[in-house]
């Protein structure tokens, strides 16, 4: 919740209900001591929003020919083993970057 566009799961499902019904989502974390604890993502509708509304955008520049962007970040790509698949060694510049 401290970054709640990190985890998409929760929007993802919001933005499949849609906008005409109220949505309300939660995570359960799993605490050694104190067992289930319930976290209420009060933004999920709007994250559903914002969600939609990149992934549009970013097919519009798939559309217009832009390759896709790369999703790494930073020096821990230089470790990854999937930095072929994010694209990450395929950048032209920073500039093409997340």
């Amino acid at each position: 919740m401290r970054d709640p566009l990190e985890d998409t799961q929760l929007a993802f499902y919001a933005a499949l209900v849609g906008d005409d019904v109220p949505v309300t989502a939660s995570y359960l974390a799993i605490d050694r001591t104190r067992g289930l604890i319930q976290i209420a993502h009060h933004r999920v509708a709007d994250d559903a929003r914002t969600l939609v509304a990149g992934i549009a955008d970013e097919m519009e520049r798939l559309r217009k020919g832009a390759g896709l962007r790369a999703l790494g970040e930073g020096s821990a790509c230089d470790y990854c083993r999937a930095r072929g698949l994010c694209r990450r060694d395929h950048w032209a510049s920073d500039d093409d970057g997340p």
